[in-house]
């Protein structure tokens, strides 16, 4: 079978329209060669690359950056609400910082462990 596929194939006709309908491609191959050579040279070669599938890339990220954001107004109302109740007779609010601060970081660890992937 393979044998008679190969005898059509290299059939003169069908061989000679093949060769005859590359040859346009082939004789333009010395030039394209020479011109990215002479680019490599200059160092004028631009290869362009378009990344593709990123979305689940671009989703991962973006949940870090929203669980890291998160933290740090956690952290933020923390350390602001300690400076107040130690610096400040504003125990009140340095309460209230500390009350929305262990809200906030529990509903982040409720919505972790509620959905892993995101925030």
């Amino acid at each position: 079978m393979m044998f008679r596929e190969a005898e059509r194939r290299l059939e003169p006709n069908a061989f000679f329209t093949y060769l005859f309908t590359q040859l346009d491609s082939a004789s333009r191959l010395p030039r394209r060669v020479t011109q990215v050579v002479e680019r490599l040279e200059t160092g004028t070669l631009k290869v362009g690359v378009v990344p593709t599938d990123l979305g689940d890339v671009e989703h991962v990220l973006r949940s870090v950056a929203n669980r890291v954001g998160a933290a740090l107004i956690v952290v933020g109302l923390l350390v602001s609400s300690a400076l107040l109740a130690r610096v400040h007779d504003l125990r009140w609010l340095a309460a209230a910082c500390f009350v929305a601060a262990t809200l906030l970081g529990l509903y982040m660890v409720w919505k972790i462990v509620r959905t892993p992937g995101e925030l």
